[in-house]
C-alpha cells in the first residue's frame, strides 16, 4: 500500500514538474517573441519587412516547441496582430481562426480571437462581415463586458454609417438578445448587469416608459455590481427632458446627490436640479410654437 502511494506521489510531482516546465519555457519563448517584437509593436508604420519577419520567426518557434499550450495560443494572436499591423487582413484572420479551431479551451483567447476578426473586417469596411463576427461574440461569450457591448456596438455603428433602418433593426435586436440572456442568467448579480445594457437599447429606441421600468428597478435593488449613480442620472434626464415629470426627475437627481455625494456625477446631477427651479420661458404672443416633437418625445424620436 506504501508502494503505492509513493507511486502515485511521484507520478504527481513528475506532472507538476512537467506543468511548472511547460510554463516557464511558454514565458520564456513568449518574452523573447515579445523583446523581438518591441519596435513593430511601438511603432507598426516605421516596422521592416525584417522586423515582421523575425518577430513573426519567434512566435513560431514557439508553437513549434509547445504546440497546443496556451503560450502557443497567446503567439497566434500576436503573429495575426502582426499582419493585421501590415494591413494583411486575410493573413491575419487565419492566425486567429486558427485559435478558435485550436485553442477552444481557452476561453480568453478565443474571445481576443473573435474580436480581433471583428475589428480586422471593420477596418476593411466589411461591414457585414464584421457584424457576423461580432454576433459570434456576444453569443459565444455572453457574460463578459465584450460580449454584453456587441450589440449595441454593431446598432451605434449603423447609427454612425447613417443606416437607420439598420440600426433601428440592431437595437431591437439587442432588446431581444438582453431579454434572452436575463432568463438564462446564471445569477442575480449578472441578470442586473444584463438589464443595464436592456436600459441602454430602450433609451436608444426612444421607449421611455420601458427604459424607466428597468432604471427604477436597478435603482431600487440591493445586488451588487450596479453602476447606480449612471442609472440614477439617466433616469433623472428621462423623467426631466422625455417624460416631462420634474418632481420624478428631482427626485431621481436627489438621490443621486445624498446616496453618492462624491460621485463625479453629482456636479451633473446638481445642475439638472438646478435646471429644474428656472421657470420656464413662456413663447411669445402670436409666435409659433419652436418645438418640433410632441411633449414627452426627444428629437428625432423614430
Amino acid at each position: 500500500m506504501l508502494k503505492n502511494f509513493v507511486g502515485t506521489l511521484v507520478i504527481f510531482s513528475i506532472a507538476a514538474l512537467s506543468g511548472c516546465s511547460e510554463q516557464y519555457n511558454g514565458e520564456r519563448l513568449f518574452w523573447k517573441a515579445q523583446k523581438v517584437s518591441a519596435p513593430i509593436f511601438k511603432d507598426p508604420a516605421k516596422a521592416t519587412p525584417e522586423q515582421y519577419a523575425k518577430g513573426i520567426d519567434a512566435y513560431n518557434k514557439l508553437i513549434t516547441q509547445l504546440p497546443g499550450t496556451e503560450w502557443s495560443g497567446r503567439a497566434q494572436l500576436s503573429i495575426g496582430s502582426l499582419y493585421e499591423f501590415q494591413k494583411k487582413h486575410e493573413r491575419a484572420r487565419e492566425k486567429y481562426r486558427l485559435v478558435l479551431q485550436d485553442y477552444h479551451r481557452f476561453s480568453q483567447l478565443c474571445m481576443s480571437a473573435r474580436m480581433a476578426i471583428a475589428k480586422s473586417y471593420e477596418a476593411q469596411d466589411q461591414w457585414d462581415d464584421a457584424v457576423k463576427a461580432y454576433k459570434d461574440l456576444a453569443e459565444y461569450h455572453p457574460w463578459t463586458l465584450l460580449g454584453l457591448q456587441s450589440p449595441l456596438y454593431i446598432a451605434a455603428v449603423y447609427e454612425k454609417r447613417k443606416e437607420s433602418s439598420e440600426a433601428l433593426r440592431a437595437y431591437e435586436g439587442a432588446v431581444s438578445h438582453y431579454k434572452k440572456l436575463i432568463l438564462n442568467a446564471p445569477s442575480k448579480e449578472i441578470e442586473f448587469q444584463v438589464k443595464q445594457y436592456l436600459a441602454a437599447a430602450y433609451q436608444q429606441l426612444h421607449r421611455w416608459q420601458e427604459a424607466v421600468s428597468v432604471l427604477e428597478e436597478l435603482t431600487n435593488s440591493k445586488v451588487k455590481g450596479i453602476d447606480k449613480p449612471f442609472a440614477l442620472l439617466n433616469l433623472g434626464k428621462i423623467y426631466q427632458k422625455n417624460l416631462d415629470n420634474p418632481e420624478k426627475a428631482a427626485a431621481a437627481f436627489s438621490r443621486l446627490i445624498n446616496e453618492f455625494p462624491k460621485h463625479p456625477f453629482v456636479k451633473v446631477a446638481q445642475y439638472q436640479m438646478d435646471q429644474l427651479k428656472k421657470p420656464e420661458t413662456p413663447p411669445a404672443q402670436g409666435g409659433a410654437n419652436t418645438t418640433s416633437t410632441p411633449q414627452g418625445a426627444a428629437p428625432g424620436v423614430r
